[in-house]
């Protein structure tokens, strides 16, 4: 090895980037770099702006891969290439790598890393798109990948993906943004059991204990019998499976992987128009049998895992998705009655967006960088969760209050929409406890625990 090569893989190493550019371009000088070390320099020049070095950098990997039969390998440098071209804006070349990234792969069936990537960018594409209902499946995918292959840069683009495609759906519909948001924070779930969610189904989170809800359980021969009551089950009479807590004692509980395609739906219970489309009925269980099979994780897994709070952050960015969809049909009021006090609530409304979108991203780099390396203390979790739930509701209860005046009773009364989108995101946001929240982290405070 070459003191050129080793030091630019040394300066890789150190994050040092362009002393590794350099040090590995005097080494390609020198003599041809294998596909590996042209992978270093390609992402090198990426990260200090030398673009078109980065594509002739990425087509060289690819081609190395290739030819030694690495397809893995070479489709991932496919992906990284596709990547770099559609943030240079060149969509059309992008759609061409990523083709030929998924042919590599047996036409995206293979079962690796580099299919989790391949299909990021399919899903980012569909997000670019406006189609925020196609993106949504792939970016369920991607999550269970990364989670099954433990790739960390895999795990940063799904949670990326995953908040993206939330706020995206939350500013299409906040209801069905709600209901993609139960079926990516299962998917999650599931990874963090290592259990194998249905194929091709549908999944929710039921697991509200709210308004005297809630199962009980009893052990049987054949495994466990379930009666309760759910409320708040989302999705009821159109998902077909849900994760489920349910409760052998008051101080036990077990995560039940349910099939509840054919449960009764008592959808008379919800008395209000807002979040409808969220199909938040109440389901009745008795005498429901699951198998043993159906449990999932261990005892007490769902509540007392590390990624019980994380998954606040996933609610918290529907609500945001849900203000940029207030955000655009008061903008479209101002634009028809334009006055200088509807300027002034309509700056408060996108400020408070603006602040929500900040805190729903600052958690997400924040789980990125700590939680992989020793942010698994509970607490520190739940701090997080709860300092970006309480942001953002705050952001959003203050927006609508904006929006409830800019509107006034004549667009409260006659614009559906904008009335649709401030009920829908008024209702859900109330699933948060202002005051608890606000307590849990005055006490933090106080008691000198970093918040």
């Amino acid at each position: 090895m070459g003191d050129d090569l080793r030091r630019g893989r040394a300066a890789f190493a150190a994050r040092s980037w362009d002393e590794a550019f350099g040090a590995l371009s005097a080494a390609d000088e020198n003599s041809p770099l294998e596909p590996e070390d042209l992978e270093l320099m390609a992402t090198a020049a990426y990260l200090t702006a030398r673009h078109d070095r980065c594509t002739d950098l990425w087509g060289r990997a690819h081609q190395g891969f290739a030819d030694r039969g690495d397809v893995e390998r070479a489709a991932g440098a496919a992906f990284w290439m596709a990547f770099t071209l559609l943030n240079r804006g060149e969509p059309a070349l992008a759609a061409g790598w990523l083709g030929r990234g998924v042919e590599l792969l047996d036409d995206g069936t293979r079962d690796c890393v580099q299919r989790g990537f391949l299909l990021t960018m399919i899903g980012i594409q569909a997000l670019m798109q406006g189609d925020p209902e196609r993106a949504l499946p792939t970016m369920v995918e991607v999550c269970a990948i990364a989670d099954r292959f433990g790739d960390p840069d895999l795990k940063v683009l799904s949670r990326l993906g995953h908040g993206q495609t939330l706020l995206a759906l939350g500013r299409t519909d906040i209801g069905l943004g709600r209901l993609g948001e139960g079926h990516i924070d299962a998917a999650r779930i599931a990874g963090q059991a290592d259990h194998a969610l249905a194929p091709l189904a549908i999944y929710g989170v039921w697991a509200s204990r709210s308004g005297d809800t809630g199962v009980q359980c009893r052990r049987t021969a054949g495994g466990l019998l379930l009666d309760g009551t759910l409320k708040f089950a989302s999705g009821a009479g159109v998902i077909e499976r849900a994760l489920v807590p349910v409760w052998p004692t008051p101080q036990e509980h077990l995560l039940i992987d349910l099939d509840v395609s054919a449960l009764p739906v008592d959808r008379s219970a919800w008395q209000t128009s807002a979040m409808a489309t969220s199909h938040s009925h109440t389901v009745e269980l008795s005498a429901v049998e699951v198998p043993d099979s159906a449990v999932v994780g261990e005892p007490g897994f769902y509540l007392e895992r590390p990624g019980f709070f994380p998954g606040g952050i996933g609610v918290a960015a529907v609500w945001v998705g849900g203000l940029g969809r207030v955000t655009d049909t008061v903008l479209r009021r101002v634009r028809q009655r334009p006055t200088t006090t509807a300027d002034l609530r309509l700056g408060r409304i996108v400020t408070s967006l603006s602040l929500g979108v900040a805190a729903v991203r600052q958690a997400a780099r924040e789980l990125d960088t700590e939680w992989p390396v020793g942010m698994a203390a509970t607490g520190q979790l739940r701090a997080l969760a709860t300092r970006t739930r309480a942001g953002v509701g705050s952001c959003v209860r203050a927006a609508l209050l904006e929006s409830r005046e800019l509107a006034g009773p004549a667009g409260l009364a006659f614009d559906a929409d904008l009335t649709h989108a401030i009920d829908d995101l008024g209702l859900y946001v109330l699933q948060q406890s202002a005051d608890g929240d606000a307590g849990h982290l005055g006490a933090l405070l106080r008691e000198e625990v970093d918040p």
